[in-house]
């Protein structure tokens, strides 16, 4: 049996979302809100191990660099899905975000007020 070359797997979608929150995080001075995901895991195209898609999008400089979802892999099905977890804890103990339960509502800045002059 010839050996395959290892490759991770790449996501553009994902259909079932089995946990997801946005975050306010307060970092030097500056606001971020964040988007937490996480789907269901899935095997690996190779058979070898699965993987568990994590969206963590919106947190400050060393956690941003992962944009879009991303697999985290484990042995089996809950390895990968606790090793997604254990990942998601470790940036909500560094920042001690607070939850926002829903995505943040966008306000509409209003245009400054004119001043009125009388003569």
């Amino acid at each position: 049996m010839a050996k395959t070359k290892w490759k991770m797997v790449t996501i553009t979608t994902v259909d079932d979302v089995i946990a997801e929150d946005w975050w306010e995080v307060r970092h030097r001075g500056k606001r971020f809100v964040a988007h937490i995901a996480v789907g269901r895991a899935a095997p690996d195209p190779s058979g070898r191990d699965w993987y568990c898609p994590v969206l963590m999008e919106g947190l400050p400089r060393g956690w941003s660099e992962m944009h879009g979802w991303r697999p985290i892999y484990g042995v089996g099905p809950v390895d990968s899905t606790m090793n997604a977890f254990v990942l998601i804890s470790h940036a909500f103990h560094d920042f001690g975000p607070k939850p926002l339960g829903r995505p943040p509502v966008v306000r509409k800045r209003r245009p400054p007020a004119r001043s009125r002059v009388t003569r």
